[in-house]
């Protein structure tokens, strides 16, 4: 097997361990609401996600001029609005 071949499918493997991972801190199987500590979990299984799949998949790692960085700050600030609108939700809004 060539090397990128098994970087890339070590790299699937990690992606669908995530994918359970996600699973769990989404409990998927709940018909509760996650709660912060939960989602904050969830999030950042999905940053980890979202790093392999920019860096590994889409070779962000080697790309001019910083892109992969920006585009991983971008998905990094995106999980974070989402957080900081689901602490308003519970802490402010009572939902």
């Amino acid at each position: 097997m060539k090397p990128e071949v098994k970087s890339l499918f070590i790299t699937w493997l990690i992606l669908m361990g995530l994918g359970l991972g996600t699973m769990i801190a989404g409990r998927v199987t709940g018909e509760s609401h996650l709660g912060l500590l939960w989602l904050g979990g969830l999030l950042l299984v999905t940053f980890v996600k979202t790093r392999l799949i920019l860096y590994d998949y889409l070779e962000l790692r080697t790309a001019y001029g910083g892109w992969g960085k920006l585009f991983l700050g971008l998905g990094g600030l995106i999980l974070f609005c989402i957080y900081l609108i689901y602490v308003f939700g519970v802490l402010v809004l009572h939902i």
